[in-house]
């Protein structure tokens, strides 16, 4: 009985210590949570901010000095806006969330992919300095908490920004998921913009003097339309102010009275302005939709 009781004692003295230490690491490890923002304010933490010469992905680097003894969990929060103290250039937003950790009198080096608020000015000049502050337009950061608490691939982040700072089209965000479909249906109701039946990704580049250069590059959507069975339809391509542009050869014999299908165009190069597919039966119309370059 008594050896029984000595080996309790033995296990339960290593469960105790085993206890202890584990708190005591536990408490050691926990990084003290606290916004860029207010570190910066309280001396926290030192911080410089830099361009790294772009407008969306990597966009920021940011040198960050622990001058605490604590270690540190900052957050840079979304809707936090970067100025460049050039007034020709961009501001750039981020977009969601972004956490660092850093150790207790520790430096790090991190990258912010803030995204550009004014498509029409410059892209910050590299190594250009900034500073931040959190944004004052209420519709910039709704949309900056709808991307928080939504799963949405980065690719929609800019197209979207610039429906809300720029009244871009929204048709700009390509429909690849049900949550991009959502999206353009927020930002309609946020904007006033009206959603369209297609999608008009863009392709984009720097000039030489840093602005930003885009052009549509395809105009893609679902099609739906009605008619009798056994009808012979065809395609044209009509630009509202020129006529038309373009008579499909293929005719296509309609087996049912309900036609959805996935259409795609390539318009680079096309002019700007308003464009018109029409699905016609001989010289009939059947149906017809509506976009814009």
């Amino acid at each position: 009985m008594g050896k029984k009781c000595q080996k309790w004692m033995n296990g339960g003295l290593i469960v105790i210590c085993l206890l202890i230490v584990y708190a005591f690491s536990s408490k050691t490890d926990v990084a003290k949570t606290i916004s860029v923002e207010d570190a910066i304010k309280t001396g926290t933490i030192q911080v410089t901010m830099t361009a790294n010469g772009g407008f969306s992905e990597n966009s920021i680097a940011l040198k960050i000095i622990n001058k605490s003894a604590d270690d540190l969990k900052l957050i840079v929060k979304a809707g936090s806006v970067f100025y460049s103290t050039d007034p020709g250039e961009q501001e750039l937003v981020l977009p969601i969330d972004h956490l660092i950790l850093v150790k207790s009198r520790a430096q790090v080096h991190e990258q912010l992919s803030a995204y550009c608020t004014e498509s029409s000015d410059k892209v910050p000049a590299q190594n250009g300095k900034l500073t931040m502050k959190q944004s004052s337009n209420k519709k910039l950061l709704d949309l900056t908490t709808y991307f928080n608490k939504t799963k949405l691939s980065s690719v929609t982040y800019q197209d979207a920004i610039w429906s809300v700072t720029n009244q871009h089209p929204i048709s700009n965000i390509v429909v690849n998921t049900k949550e991009d479909r959502e999206l353009r249906t927020f930002i309609a109701g946020l904007t006033g913009l009206k959603d369209v039946w297609y999608s008009s990704p863009q392709e984009r580049v720097i000039s030489p003097d840093r602005q930003i250069i885009q052009e549509t590059v395809t105009i893609s959507g679902d099609l739906s339309f009605n008619t009798k069975v056994g009808a012979i339809v065809h395609q044209e391509i009509h630009n509202k102010e020129t006529g038309l542009l373009f008579k499909s050869d293929k005719r296509n014999t309609i087996k049912t009275g309900n036609v959805d299908y996935s259409f795609t165009i390539k318009v680079r190069g096309w002019d700007k302005g308003e464009y018109e597919i029409r699905v016609l039966e001989g010289s009939t119309l059947i149906a017809n939709y509506s976009f814009s370059i």
